[in-house]
């Protein structure tokens, strides 16, 4: 989903990501203001809706919104975040110390 799309489709898509066996895409510009609000029973019974960031986010505060995407006002849901080695060089983290397994959110 990118922000050219039509108001109506973004809604759509919005809802459709909800319910079980699926996988939404969305830019970045969605993780800030966008709720996904979940009504299926499956989905609720196992935990939610979780979200998956796959970039580095600059600012702790865009990253506080994309984690908020779900599990809001007591309703279930996860995040994670997955990121490439080379992502994180510009930190200055040697590559042997950018991933460590028993490191997770």
């Amino acid at each position: 989903m990118t922000e050219e799309l039509p108001s109506s489709e973004k809604l759509q898509i919005i809802k459709a990501a909800t319910f079980s066996n699926r996988i939404t895409l969305i830019t970045k510009s969605f993780g800030r203001g966008t709720d996904f609000i979940c009504q299926d029973k499956r989905v609720i019974k196992q935990d939610g809706v979780h979200v998956l960031q796959v970039f580095f986010s600059t600012e702790l505060s865009e990253e506080v919104q994309i984690m908020g995407r779900t599990a809001r006002q007591g309703d279930l849901g996860s995040f994670s975040m997955i990121l490439l080695d080379t992502d994180l060089e510009f930190l200055l983290i040697p590559k042997e110390e950018s991933f460590d397994p028993q490191f997770h959110i």
